[in-house]
């Protein structure tokens, strides 16, 4: 994919029409500055035929004119460019977004969070400046050389065709070791990848990483990660620069055979021929900079096209299956029959034939010993996976047939990780319903608790918080994830310990407040804490990705081992005394 099929594929057709009036102002800007070469050839032809003492100064104001047009015609050039380039930017990212959010949990944890911010940094930074300046300014740069050659060769076309062959040379070596200049800086690439994965989970886990006294062993994990992108940067500079300085040489060399060239070929004294000379030496030391410009700016294109690469690559990422059907959730009853699924990443199945029924307004707890498969039925169910067998139906239509966008309309979903915005309170509240009236949000942070915590922040509910959530506590930002849910108020709804953060007296109120969310609703919690779950409906006790039983909570104490030994482990614990 190219920068142009880039262009048009991501801005609307007026940005179109801005990058290309750009792109034709940078154009004018590079024949303007080769008119000036003409300028100066004009002169010097001026002082061969009759000698005018006139001719500097009017020379000098043409000159001018065309510095003031120069001047006007690049900062439209810049403006327009840049402009039609960032829009590109925001563009491509939002639409990578987009596509993000449709694909398989299971793709999203193949592609790793590094690849992902590199993708969406990085290189759209390359890309950026490759749709402002770089692409261009090699294109005028082109332009330039060709225009100067094209007069070199209405001159004399045997110093022309002299200077030319080495250039020519100098083709073939660049096409020769333009794919390993291409490797190496997509090996660069590749480790920038990994560098920001390292320090996003070096960020994430900092407290921990601190408080274990294994600072000094993810450090040097780290510095070896640092080292080893050290290593891909100096073998690419290592190649780089031979070919650069060769490339350069040849530049150099092709003016010098052209100036041998043409001393051979003007050896009369003969005054027009004298003249001519000037003007072919003149224009062979031009070429020497629109070359070397271009040179100069092929790394930076080269990084430019690794980037839409890595671009092509996400976006070719399959998305999740979705279905047409785009009514809501009517019957909020859920079945889920014979369903099994593996990770790609394992040869055991996470969950074995699983099977249970959960009638609409019921409230259904999943529980077991770690690593029994709670978190991937219960992604299942959100249709984060997709079930190798089996299949799940809401309102006795299959799951697959829902378009996932309107699914996602009739669920609410808690996690035990609060995810929280960088954003005022207010906002973060809005996303489960953006047209909510401000009595709204009182009423649910009320039911929580958490109303009279937020006003006495700086600016209410229009404070900003910070990363995560950091400007309040654990059990805080945990409330306030309750209280979106609470505002949302969709049909279905899933919680993962939902209230693990609490303290017991916030607990209490919490429980309530998702017992009142709950009336008439279809539920579904992830429960370690099983004194929590004891009025649920129904409990399922998943044991190695079986479902062991499923009954209410006094059924299972007396017919079910794996329940009972769970609830004595824990009625122990709730004793222990430090």
């Amino acid at each position: 994919m190219t920068l142009f099929r880039l262009i048009k594929q991501y801005l609307p057709t007026l940005s179109v029409k801005m990058w290309q009036k750009g792109a034709i102002y940078r154009l004018i800007d590079a024949l303007m500055q080769f008119s000036q070469l003409i300028v100066a050839i004009w002169v010097i032809i001026s002082f061969y035929g009759r000698p005018n003492n006139m001719m500097p100064w009017i020379a000098f104001a043409i000159l001018l004119c065309i510095l003031i047009i120069r001047l006007y015609i690049v900062a439209k050039a810049v403006k327009l460019l840049t402009l039609a380039a960032y829009q590109l930017g925001i563009n491509i990212r939002r639409q990578l977004l987009y596509h993000l959010v449709s694909l398989p949990l299971t793709t999203i944890q193949k592609i790793k969070a590094g690849n992902i911010a590199r993708t969406l940094s990085d290189d759209m930074q390359w890309i950026e400046n490759q749709a402002a300046y770089t692409s261009i300014q090699i294109g005028c740069q082109l332009v330039l050389f060709l225009a100067v050659y094209l007069v070199i060769f209405s001159l004399n076309w045997i110093v022309g065709l002299s200077a030319c062959s080495m250039l020519v040379l100098g083709g073939i070596l660049f096409v020769f070791f333009k794919n390993k200049i291409h490797k190496l800086l997509e090996l660069r690439s590749e480790k920038m990848g990994e560098i920001t994965d390292s320090m996003i989970e070096y960020a994430q886990g900092i407290a921990f990483i601190r408080t274990s006294g294994i600072n000094t062993t993810v450090q040097q994990r780290f510095d070896l990660q640092i080292d080893s992108l050290r290593q891909g940067f100096r073998r690419s500079i290592i190649a780089n620069t031979p070919i650069v300085g060769l490339l350069y040489i040849i530049i150099d060399s092709s003016v010098a055979i052209g100036i041998i060239a043409c001393a051979y070929q003007f050896t009369s004294t003969d005054t027009a021929s004298i003249f001519q000379a000037i003007i072919i030496l003149l224009l062979l030391f031009t070429t020497i900079i629109p070359l070397r410009g271009a040179i100069a700016l092929l790394n930076l294109s080269t990084l430019a096209n690794i980037g839409i690469d890595n671009i092509k690559q996400l976006k070719n990422q399959p998305k999740q299956p979705s279905g047409n059907r785009v009514n809501a959730i009517e019957h909020c009853d859920v079945r889920v029959n014979h369903i099994s699924y593996c990770y790609p990443s394992s040869t055991n199945n996470a969950l074995e034939d699983i099977s249970f029924y959960a009638p609409q307004g019921s409230v259904t707890a999943i529980v077991g010993t770690s690593g029994s498969g709670k978190s991937t039925l219960m992604h299942l169910l959100l249709a984060f996976y997709t079930p190798d067998q089996g299949e799940i139906s809401f309102g006795g239509i299959p799951l697959a047939n829902y378009q996932l966008q309107r699914f996602y309309d009739s669920v609410t979903m808690v996690f035990q990780e609060t995810l929280l915005f960088q954003d005022s309170v207010e906002n973060n509240l809005r996303i489960a319903k953006p047209d909510a009236t401000d009595a709204e949000l009182v009423d649910v942070t009320k039911a929580v608790n958490l109303h009279d915590t937020i006003m006495k922040l700086p600016l209410g509910y229009q404070t900003v918080l910070g990363v995560e959530g950091g400007t309040l506590s654990g059990g805080e930002r945990q409330r306030l994830a309750i209280a979106r849910a609470l505002l949302k108020s969709s049909p279905i709804i899933f919680l993962d310990e939902a209230t693990a953060s609490l303290d017991p007296e916030n607990e209490n109120i919490i429980q309530q407040a998702i017992k009142t969310l709950s009336d008439n609703k279809t539920v579904f919690i992830i429960a370690h804490r099983l004194k929590t779950i004891t009025q649920a409906d129904q409990i399922l006790v998943l044991d190695q990705g079986r479902l062991q039983d499923c009954a209410d909570h006094q059924t299972l104490l007396l017919r079910c081992d794996l329940y009972r030994t769970l609830w004595e482990h824990q009625n122990k614990a709730l004793k222990w005394n430090l």
